[in-house]
């Protein structure tokens, strides 16, 4: 829960050497990252919500958020397996103390739906296919 607004953009030199070396493969891991959204959509859009994007564009895929009926119960599961989730922001930002000030008198159920049914999945350039179809079987189970 974010208690006032700031900014964090200090990057020390062992950042930046990381960072340097980061951008020489950054394009293959993007396409790694890419090809691990392209197993979850394929596995996982008939039983959740996919993150959608705007015609055009492209992800990063920094994360890969799906929208789950039960969703607590699947993320429980999951750790049981193994198989490590997060939910980011399931206070929506209007109801965050540093935000509230700037909400919006009426009500917003939309975000909170959102803000109730979000899990993020492991996402990174060096996850297998297998480990990826691993942690799909995981999700397909734990909805059954």
């Amino acid at each position: 829960n974010s208690v006032c607004v700031g900014f964090n953009g200090r990057m020390d030199t062992f950042q930046a050497a990381v960072l340097l070396e980061k951008l020489a493969i950054f394009d293959e891991e993007r396409e790694a990252r890419q090809a691990v959204a392209a197993i979850y959509d394929r596995r996982l859009s008939a039983i959740g919500r996919p993150q959608q994007h705007l015609a055009g564009a492209q992800s990063g895929h920094g994360y890969y958020s799906l929208r789950l009926f039960r969703r607590d119960e699947v993320a429980k599961e999951l750790k049981a397996r193994g198989v490590p989730t997060a939910i980011y922001y399931s206070t929506p930002l209007h109801k965050m103390p540093a935000f509230e000030r700037y909400a919006p008198a009426r009500p917003l159920p939309a975000t909170e739906e959102v803000a109730n049914d979000i899990l993020s999945l492991p996402m990174h350039p060096y996850l297998t296919p297998d480990q990826v179809h691993y942690i799909c079987d995981c999700v397909e189970a734990a909805l059954r």
